[in-house]
C-alpha cells in the first residue's frame, strides 16, 4: 500500500488543482497535512487519501442546496477530526438532507403534471396577491415579479379592482414556488410552464425543451439522485478510514 503522497500525486489521482486541496486543508474538510523536515513540503497518507475521495463524493456534483451543504460540511468536519461515530451520524442526516430534497421534487414533479386534472388544496381566502403573498411566505413584489415575468397571468379582478387569483393560477403559483425553492431560475420556469401551455400535455421538469437555458435546476431530480448515489459510496469509505 502507498503510505505517502505528495501534494502533486494525489492531485494526479483526483484530476484536481492543487488549491483545491489546500481549499479542503484550510476548510478543515481534511485533516492537517505533516511536513517533511528534510523539505518542509506537505506529506499525505491513506488517510487524506479517503478524506478527499468522500469531498469529491459531496462536492463532486453540481447540484446542491444550502442544507445538503450544510450537512455535507458537518460530515467533512466530522472526517477531518477521525471521530467516525460522528461521522456515522452526520453521514445519515446528510443523506436524509438529500431524500428530502428528492420527496420535494417528486412531489413538484407530480404536481406539475397533475395540477389540471387535480388540483391542490384551495384556500379558504379570497385569493388576492396579498392573501396569496402570506400563504406563501413572499412578499407582494415577489408575486407581482412572477407576474411582470408572464408566469402567471391572472384575469380575475374583486369589485374593489384587486387582481383575485383563479384555483388555476393558485396551483401555478405553487408550482413556482416550489420550482423556486428547488433553485430553478426565473427562465427555466418560463420555458417549461410556456411549453406546458403550448403542448397542453404534462412536460417533465428534467426534461426541459430549451438546451440554450439548460443548467443544475433544469435536471434537478436527476442531479439529486446522482448525488445520492454518490452519498451511498460513503459508507465503503469510511470503513476504510476505520481500519487505518
Amino acid at each position: 500500500m502507498h503510505n505517502e503522497y505528495s501534494p502533486t500525486e494525489l492531485c494526479r489521482i483526483f484530476l484536481l488543482h492543487s488549491n483545491t486541496i489546500r481549499l479542503y486543508e484550510k476548510s478543515g474538510f481534511i485533516s492537517q497535512a505533516q511536513r517533511n523536515p528534510k523539505n518542509n513540503y506537505r506529506v499525505f497518507t491513506e488517510l487524506h487519501r479517503y478524506q478527499v475521495q468522500i469531498c469529491r463524493c459531496i462536492f463532486g456534483y453540481p447540484f446542491t442546496t444550502k442544507a445538503i451543504r450544510a450537512a455535507g460540511n458537518a460530515l467533512l468536519f466530522a472526517s477531518a477530526k477521525k471521530d467516525w461515530q460522528e461521522v456515522r451520524r452526520k453521514l445519515e442526516q446528510y443523506v436524509k438532507s438529500i431524500e428530502a430534497e428528492i420527496s420535494l421534487a417528486q412531489q413538484t414533479v407530480a404536481l406539475f403534471q397533475n395540477r389540471i386534472e387535480q388540483h391542490t388544496l384551495i384556500p379558504d381566502f379570497e385569493m388576492t396577491r396579498k392573501n396569496v403573498a402570506e400563504y406563501f411566505g413572499v412578499t407582494v413584489d415577489t408575486i407581482r415579479n412572477w407576474e411582470r415575468n408572464a408566469l402567471i397571468l391572472p384575469e380575475g379582478k374583486n369589485p374593489t379592482g384587486k387582481v383575485v387569483y383563479s384555483v388555476e393560477d393558485f396551483t401555478r403559483i405553487q408550482v413556482i414556488y416550489l420550482l423556486l425553492q428547488a433553485g430553478y431560475s426565473i427562465a427555466a420556469i418560463h420555458t417549461s410552464l410556456t411549453g406546458y401551455d403550448r403542448r397542453g400535455s404534462c412536460l417533465l421538469i428534467d426534461e426541459p425543451i430549451s438546451h440554450e437555458i439548460i443548467s443544475v435546476g433544469d435536471n434537478w431530480l436527476a442531479e439529486l439522485q446522482k448525488l445520492l448515489l454518490a452519498a451511498q459510496k460513503i459508507p465503503s469509505l469510511l470503513a476504510e478510514l476505520e481500519k487505518l
